[in-house]
């Protein structure tokens, strides 16, 4: 439905995926984290056999010790494992090459940030601080004023749900459907988390999963890019005419 003006009564939420939706931190995150186990724990190589898409970095966390340390660390173990972990990220982020913004994102997050009709945020399992750190080069991560992080818990469904109740504080309209709430992402765990708090799973096909994989896992839209979701939602999507096929222009 429409509000005066043609606005529509509710507010969509976009919550947005970092690495490989919005950055590629070209293996910054991967780096901070293996040095970071390896100082707080004592751990080389932790990530042998271990698939990290979609993971919230306290999942990682929880699953590297249990199969390394044969436990879950302990709070403050965690603590200083994370303080290792970001006080390396922001080194690597500094020195390390290969960072770049994904095409589309600027003008996608720009698009939406000037819409009445939207409202963006976060929905990551990178660490609050974390995030912080590899938006910081974008230009446009004030843009984020809220989100779920991996702060928020293991679980990435349980991040999402944070973000989305992050959204409906700061705002009273937003998204009463839970299908009005868009989760963005690029990997299979994006849409299975979006899929079980009820919200429409968006699929970009610029990180590591092709974007037949995506399709196979559900999601409702797929796309090659972010440059072809912001020229899909720049002809007309935010209107909310979704369709069950979805664009599927990847």
């Amino acid at each position: 439905m429409d509000g005066e003006g043609g606005w529509r009564s509710t507010i969509r939420v976009y919550l947005f995926d970092i690495d490989g939706t919005l950055i590629d931190a070209g293996g910054a995150g991967r780096r901070a984290m293996t040095a970071a186990f390896a100082e707080a724990f004592g751990i080389d190589q932790p990530f042998q056999a271990f698939d990290l898409l979609g993971r919230t970095d306290l999942n990682i966390a929880w699953e590297v010790c249990e199969r390394h340390l044969g436990r879950r660390p302990e709070p403050q173990a965690l603590e200083r494992f994370f303080q290792a972990y970001l006080a390396r990220l922001e080194r690597e982020l500094q020195v390390g090459d290969g960072y770049r913004v994904l095409p589309g994102t600027r003008e996608l997050v720009q698009r939406l940030a000037g819409s009445p009709d939207a409202l963006i945020g976060l929905g990551t399992g990178n660490l609050a601080a974390g995030a912080r750190l590899k938006l910081a080069r974008t230009g446009y991560s004030e843009r984020f004023s809220f989100g779920g992080f991996g702060d928020d818990g293991p679980d990435r469904a349980a991040v999402l749900r944070k973000g989305v109740e992050r959204a409906r504080a700061r705002e009273p309209r937003a998204a009463p459907d839970p299908r009005d709430v868009w989760i963005v992402g690029d990997a299979v765990r994006d849409v299975e988390a979006a899929h079980a708090i009820g919200a429409t799973a968006v699929a970009v096909a610029s990180g590591w999963q092709d974007a037949d994989v995506l399709r196979a896992a559900g999601a409702d839209w797929t796309f090659a890019s972010m440059v072809e979701f912001d020229w899909w939602l720049s002809e007309g999507a935010t209107g909310g005419e979704e369709r069950a096929d979805g664009p599927d222009r990847a």
